[in-house]
């Protein structure tokens, strides 16, 4: 039988032009698909980037036009008399021209008791060479007219307005006064302005030997944005404040026209104390950048393409060899980085091995020298006390300095702990008696339930002791510590006679290098580190710690495991004077 040869199939000739056509036209495909990605991420990141910097040039903008509340405020804290005259020729030589147009006004807001109006109202007058009214007519203790105004021209209608008479500027010079510094009222209507004219008010407190009041700078809302943005074009802007339910919208901004999209995106800022909230879309012109881009790439990556199919390997060895030349510059520069980092943590190990010896040394033999001579002398005789005023200072500065070795030793992460079981209601009634010779009115304490906890007993001393010493600075007597085990958990209480921390100190309470400014010690020693030092050795001994304050009485709670073994002894409150 004979073979013959394998006729050849319809078109078999032309199956790898087909086939490398195909694969052309997907990759083409993947490319436009993968640019078009590509140019819209890009798009939202710089519709992100751009609202970010907006906001923050606006803010920047706030801080700098209240300049010319300022230095009015240092006017009149000056020259409490000055005229109108006068500061108006001051003035002149402080608020910029090209302002103008933003701020419509900055004024002098005097406060005045009620029965001192007349003679008051009477002498400024006479003074200003025209009648000086207040209006409108109230009740009340107190009138704060606008007593002087720059520039006069133009603003006359505010001269002598009571501004107590608008609840909205009566919320917002109230929050001004604590915690004394600048805030800005909610969007409002300009009394002087002939039309409706949404704007915002700064009010800087300002107080002398003679003087009461607030300084003020009167913004017009939308020529504000204006100045400050209104050459942006890729991106369009709506500035609104955020009091709910009666927000007004300050101001908007489009100079590259609306937005035909329903992309935004919304950033919400704190500004003098009144929320702002930012509303973002991208413009035509934003849109137009992105087309033109989209097309460019489009059309250039068709026109590539035929050249990447000569020079791809030839592209792929070249990109190989700059990655791998890449890798080992950064190999090399890692390796720098990470003997810098050796050297830097020896020199560390060093400092820290010199400060424990070069101060720790010294101080103990001051406290016990100190210590040895006041029982020679007598603590009573004018050198006991002098002798027991070195002592106790020395124990400051051997707190300090133990303190700041004890942070480092958590950073470099060389704290020795040794957690065990130890008894919950004998350790803290040994630790509360030696605690209480130096807090006034001694320290109750009140083991609620008895157990064991697990934990660090160096660590446990350090941790009470800094939560009393805390209370003792800023609190009142009387100091409890209360105790009980819940489960597997211990929890230590803390609680003072005082008032609590207040509400703007609470979120950085723990953090270091925070100090508080209320109790009875208004400037206190020590560098910040207490709370923080017993946050971070709670956490070591696998607990927390957190400041309790929507109860009855505020209190330092610290959480740590309970032990194995249950006392279950039920012990009454007991004061440790």
């Amino acid at each position: 039988m004979a073979l013959s040869s394998p006729r050849p199939r319809p078109g078999s000739k032309y199956a790898w032009s087909i086939t490398v056509l195909v694969a052309i036209a997907a990759i083409t495909t993947t490319l436009q698909i993968s640019e078009r990605n590509r140019i819209q991420d890009a798009r939202s990141q710089l519709l992100e980037v751009s609202a970010d910097q907006i906001a923050g040039d606006i803010e920047a903008a706030l801080q700098d036009y209240t300049g010319g509340a300022r230095a009015a405020a240092a006017l009149v804290q000056n020259d409490p008399s000055i005229s109108q005259v006068e500061y108006e020729s001051a003035m002149a030589h402080v608020v910029r021209p090209d302002r103008s147009e933003a701020i419509t006004a900055t004024n002098v807001i005097k406060q005045i008791d009620r029965d001192d109006v007349a003679a008051a109202t009477a002498l400024k007058g006479a003074q200003d060479g025209e009648p000086f009214t207040t209006f409108p007519k109230r009740d009340g203790d107190v009138v704060a007219p606008v007593w002087l105004v720059f520039p006069l021209e133009g603003n006359e209608s505010a001269r002598g307005f009571d501004v107590l008479a608008n609840p909205i500027v009566v919320r917002t010079i109230e929050a001004s006064r604590e915690p004394d510094e600048p805030r800005m009222s909610p969007g409002l209507t300009i009394v002087q302005e002939t039309e409706d004219q949404v704007g915002f008010i700064i009010y800087v407190p300002t107080t002398g030997p003679e003087f009461q009041g607030w300084t003020t700078a009167v913004f017009r809302g939308q020529q504000f944005l204006e100045n400050v943005i209104g050459d942006v074009e890729t991106v369009s802007v709506k500035v609104a404040d955020g009091t709910a339910p009666d927000s007004k919208i300050i101001g908007r901004v489009a100079a590259g026209g609306e937005s035909n999209t329903s992309e935004t995106l919304t950033l919400s800022r704190t500004i003098f104390g009144q929320e702002w909230v930012f509303d973002f879309a991208p413009t035509p012109a934003l849109d137009a950048r992105v087309s033109d881009a989209f097309l460019i790439a489009i059309t250039v990556g068709g026109a590539m393409l035929a050249i990447l199919g000569s020079i791809f390997v030839f592209l792929l060895i070249r990109q190989r060899e700059s990655a791998e030349k890449l890798v080992e510059e950064r190999t090399s520069e890692l390796v720098d980085a990470n003997s810098q980092l050796v050297e830097a943590g020896r020199v560390k190990d060093d400092f820290l091995a010199v400060v424990s010896h070069e101060l720790r040394t010294p101080l103990t033999v001051i406290m016990g020298m100190a210590d040895m001579a006041r029982e020679d002398l007598g603590s009573e005789t004018e050198g006991g006390m002098y002798l027991g005023r070195i002592e106790h200072n020395a124990r400051r500065m051997a707190d300090l300095v133990e303190d700041l070795l004890l942070t480092a030793q958590i950073d470099a992460g060389k704290l020795e702990t040794r957690p065990q079981e130890v008894e919950l209601g004998g350790t803290l009634e040994s630790l509360a008696a030696d605690l209480s010779g130096a807090v006034d009115g001694g320290i109750d304490l009140d083991i609620e339930s008895d157990g064991t906890l697990v934990v660090d007993p160096s660590h446990l001393e350090r941790i009470i002791s800094n939560l009393v010493t805390n209370a003792e600075k800023y609190g009142r007597p009387p100091i409890t510590v209360q105790a009980r085990i819940e489960g597997d958990t211990t929890l230590i209480r803390v609680i003072d006679g005082g008032s609590g921390v207040p509400e703007h100190q609470i979120p950085s309470l723990f953090e270091r290098f925070e100090q508080g400014t209320t109790g009875r010690r208004r400037t206190s020693s020590g560098v910040g580190l207490g709370l923080s030092i017993v946050r971070e050795l709670a956490e070591i001994n696998g607990g927390a710690a957190r400041y309790l304050h929507s109860g009855e009485a505020p209190a330092f709670e610290i959480r740590l495991p309970a032990g194995s073994t249950d006392i279950r002894v039920e012990r009454s409150s007991a004061a440790l004077a």
